[in-house]
């Protein structure tokens, strides 16, 4: 992984490089794969390129998300990717409120 263009993204993104790199290592590269394939020569170019890294720094943060509600619920991983992206959202938001274990499997269930 580059951390130099890690770097480049997080100043993009407005955010610490350190958030960057607790990314699934997936993200990462994407992350860097982006940033090299986008010249951001023009307002345009810089627009978009802000874009395509906010879009995989917020799948990151879903994935980091739903790692840890897995961990902490007993809930399988795999049972909380199936779920679509508003449906995953909810999931967070609900448990960020403080919903129980079974509060989250009825909605990963209900799906």
């Amino acid at each position: 992984m580059d951390i130099e263009i890690l770097r480049k993204a997080a100043n993009i993104l407005g955010i610490h490089t350190d958030n960057l790199r607790e990314m699934p290592e997936e993200i990462q590269e994407e992350i860097c794969s982006t940033i090299k394939q986008y010249e951001a020569s023009d307002e345009l170019s810089a627009h978009n390129q802000y874009l395509e890294i906010e879009k995989l720094w917020q799948k990151g943060n879903i994935i980091l998300s739903m790692n840890e509600i897995a961990e902490n619920t007993g809930i399988s991983t795999e049972s909380l990717m199936k779920l679509s992206d508003n449906e995953k959202l909810n999931v967070i938001y609900e448990y960020a409120l403080g919903a129980d274990k079974n509060e989250l499997a009825k909605i990963v269930n209900e799906r």
